[in-house]
């Protein structure tokens, strides 16, 4: 994760819709989007070129990372991707302070400003540093920054989201992390991705999340755990019981399932990808 986590970082300080049907999807799910770090070494080599092949697989939305938009900027990558028939509603790329006492992260507004001109509706702060959660104090100071990041996103009509890895489950002072940003937040001013790959991982259910904090998960992170290795896999050749999970959908909030894929078992990322669809489209929600 450091990989992204420095291009997230490089990229946020340079920064400082056709809709195509599809009969293979349910009536309630019309949209699948692909988180592009899933194809991060093609994205590298020819972005416009896999966005292309992206469209062709059968995706219809696209999830970025970073606030350079591979080189492109802001508007002229919207226009390139909804040329294509896809759409871009979320991006990763908010960077938390590394010091827990530093109020603003640098060039926050400007990477605020970007994603609205991109046409965004929800900026997603990717994960934090050890520093803003290692304590109680700190993790509470941290959920009091976001929500101030919150109303600060609500001002150019953005959603603020806060997207987990498996150490916000840890226990801090009988409580977790996650719920402490949870319990500590103005759920108007922050709402979350729920990667289901990580707090499985974590050995947390997501649907007793769902239960307690409803509406709060509009977006999910979509992947699978291996069954022997300690990683991720496509969709459907892991160990996670999707179906029983989608059917709480309604319950989180949910309005966009998104893929993301960082582990190959020595597949091409495109391959992953094109497995990852298949997969999900067998899935009964």
């Amino acid at each position: 994760m450091n990989t992204r986590r420095d291009f997230i970082y490089k990229s946020s300080v340079l920064a400082g819709s056709l809709f195509l049907p599809s009969t293979a999807f349910s009536k309630t799910q019309k949209y699948v989007a692909i988180q592009l770090w899933s194809l991060r070494d093609e994205m590298e080599k020819d972005a416009k070129s896999t966005l292309k092949k992206i469209a062709k697989m059968g995706f219809n939305e696209v999830e970025a990372y970073g606030w350079d938009f591979y080189g492109m900027n802001p508007k002229p990558f919207k226009t390139f991707i909804t040329d294509l028939g896809l759409r871009m509603r979320s991006a990763h790329g908010a960077i938390m302070k590394k010091n827990p006492l530093e109020v603003t992260p640098p060039n926050l507004q400007e990477s605020i400003d970007r994603a609205k001109e991109a046409g965004l509706k929800y900026y997603i702060i990717p994960y934090m540093e050890q520093a803003n959660y290692n304590t109680l104090d700190n993790c509470k100071r941290t959920a009091e920054y976001l929500n101030m990041y919150g109303e600060m996103c609500k001002k150019s009509d953005l959603q603020l989201l806060y997207h987990n890895h498996d150490f916000e489950f840890q226990t801090i002072e009988n409580t977790t992390v996650y719920e402490v940003l949870l319990n500590n937040t103005d759920s108007n001013n922050l709402k979350f991705e729920l990667d289901l790959y990580w707090i499985n991982k974590a050995g947390k259910n997501p649907i007793d999340l769902f239960k307690k904090y409803q509406k709060r998960f509009p977006l999910w992170h979509v992947k699978d755990q291996h069954k022997s290795l300690n990683e991720s896999t496509e969709i459907g050749n892991g160990n996670i019981n999707f179906a029983k999970i989608f059917k709480h959908s309604d319950l989180s909030g949910l309005e966009l399932h998104v893929i993301e894929q960082e582990n190959y078992q020595g597949k091409s990322q495109f391959e992953s990808a094109k497995i990852c669809l298949k997969n999900f489209k067998k899935i009964n929600f």
